[in-house]
């Protein structure tokens, strides 16, 4: 991302380079009946919910995402494996969470998670470090509401279409769900918005530039 370069440039005291931005990209499939599916299979009790998939370790703030939900009686399920040497991190997650209004399930394959995606109303990842997030990308190509972390190389992929929250201030990430959670579906086309600019075409052009800037060639 344009800030890490930044950033790397300035510490080390690198003279100026030519170098390209290549974005990550997504996929966009239909997922026609794999949300009655995904229902079914893992009894989600929730018509509407807060979803949070990603691997169970502390630098995904679930923890956070828990206390801040806390007393609102919004739902959130977690999708994702327990990260290695993260046991007593999930432990205590499940020993903060209101089995009523949390819901823990393990990874799901693509086709399942994209049914997940499909149900929520919205997706969070308060974490302490993204870039940017794959599972953002790909909830918010699927009509999620976004709340992200406010770091900075999360802003420069998602600009307006996301809330975005301090993970430290569990009354930041609050609010920033609550907006996400009052306002309509996807009210900020964000799908429109991930599909426009974050495809694998676009970072295979992308991609095929940088070569062509490195090597002197002609991009065309």
């Amino acid at each position: 991302d344009k800030a890490v370069m930044k950033v790397l440039f300035n510490a080390r005291r690198l003279p100026t380079v030519q170098y390209r931005v290549v974005l990550e990209a997504d996929w966009a499939r239909d997922a026609a009946g794999i949300l009655r599916a995904v229902r079914r299979e893992f009894r989600v009790p929730f018509e509407r919910f807060v979803l949070c998939a990603a691997i169970i370790a502390d630098r995904k703030n679930q923890m956070g995402l828990i206390r801040a939900l806390r007393g609102t009686g919004i739902p959130v399920v977690f999708v994702g494996d327990v990260a290695p040497g993260q046991e007593g991190y999930h432990r205590q997650c499940c020993r903060e969470s209101d089995p009523s209004s949390v819901l823990f399930l393990p990874r799901l394959p693509q086709s399942k998670l994209t049914g997940a995606y499909r149900a929520a109303h919205l997706h969070a990842l308060p974490s302490w470090i993204e870039t940017p997030g794959l599972a953002s990308l790909e909830a918010g190509l699927l009509g999620c509401n976004l709340v992200l972390t406010e770091q900075e190389t999360v802003q420069e992929y998602f600009q307006d279409k996301a809330d975005y929250c301090r993970p430290r201030n569990l009354i930041s990430i609050r609010n920033a769900l609550s907006r996400a959670w009052n306002s309509p579906r996807n009210h900020r086309r964000v799908d429109a918005f991930i599909r426009e600019r974050y495809t694998w075409g676009r970072a295979a052009l992308e991609t095929r530039s940088a070569y062509c800037l490195l090597l002197g060639r002609s991009d065309s």
